[in-house]
């Protein structure tokens, strides 16, 4: 939360990781993304685990898409 546009390992690996009801979904969501070599597959998926992960740290999708249309990302 330090305003910098880079962000350090230290200040990844302090990030909590929400466990629970989407942690499986994630995981086979992962698994396949690294199965498939079908570029319009793998971008479906990567849509799906960011919807996922962003759900699972309890955004609304209003924020979701906010945090998909900012223009550094």
């Amino acid at each position: 939360m330090n305003g910098n546009t880079q962000v350090s390992a230290t200040e990844l690996n302090l990030l909590p990781i929400p466990t629970g009801k989407y942690e499986q979904s994630v995981a086979e969501i992962a698994k396949e993304m690294q199965k498939t070599t079908d570029e319009g597959k793998r971008n479906r998926l990567l849509n799906e685990l960011n919807r996922l992960t962003a759900t699972a740290y309890g955004l609304t999708a209003k924020e979701h898409d906010f945090i998909k249309g900012a223009p550094y990302l």
